[in-house]
């Protein structure tokens, strides 16, 4: 089960490479992508066909979503990406069928909140939506992390123990304002 399962880090000193391992840890070459990025950016630059590098400190942290973001070949994708007035059909389904989202997440209740809040302004409806799951995943020991990319939500789910973990090695990384729990506030 998803909620057992270890925290295990890589032998690489740079958090946002255990941070990638610990979002992805079946996908050992998105990890692999980050420790180079880390370890030799120009490397990593001519991989990806990049046109050029990002400032220092923000290129390792460019690379973790860039890895983040890459499908797998089967087509499952790591992350649920949502403007901020998205419609709630497009967020139900974008973390519905998300990977990594718990299976025992129930969604019974999300037809009658949604009808609800008809004719609320959208970025409303899509933060109440989102901070709702947020809070039923955390009840299920799960977390919905977000990454801040300017006015989307950029969200995956992982176990708490895990999300706690993943939000002090942001902190170690000097990005604790990049990654967040959702929750009700």
């Amino acid at each position: 089960m998803c909620c057992e399962r270890a925290i295990v880090t890589t032998e690489s000193k740079h958090p946002l490479v255990e941070i990638m391992a610990l979002a992805a840890p079946d996908r050992a070459a998105l990890t692999e992508a980050v420790e180079l990025a880390a370890r030799d950016p120009e490397s990593y630059v001519r991989e990806r066909h990049w046109i050029d590098l990002e400032p220092a400190d923000e290129f390792v942290w460019e690379a973790l979503y860039d890895q983040l973001s890459e499908p797998s070949d089967d087509g499952d994708t790591l992350l649920a990406i949502f403007d901020w007035k998205d419609d709630a059909d497009t967020i139900h389904s974008g973390l519905f069928y998300l990977g990594s989202c718990p299976e025992e997440l129930d969604w019974e209740w999300f037809p009658a909140r949604v009808s609800a809040m008809k004719g609320d302004h959208p970025g409303d409806v899509a933060q109440s939506l989102i901070s709702e799951i947020g809070e039923r995943s955390h009840t299920l020991g799960f977390s919905l992390l977000n990454i801040a990319r300017g006015d989307s939500y950029v969200l995956f789910f992982v176990p708490t123990a895990v999300g706690q973990h993943i939000l002090r090695l942001a902190d170690s990384a000097g990005r604790a304002r990049d990654i967040e729990v959702i929750r009700k506030r």
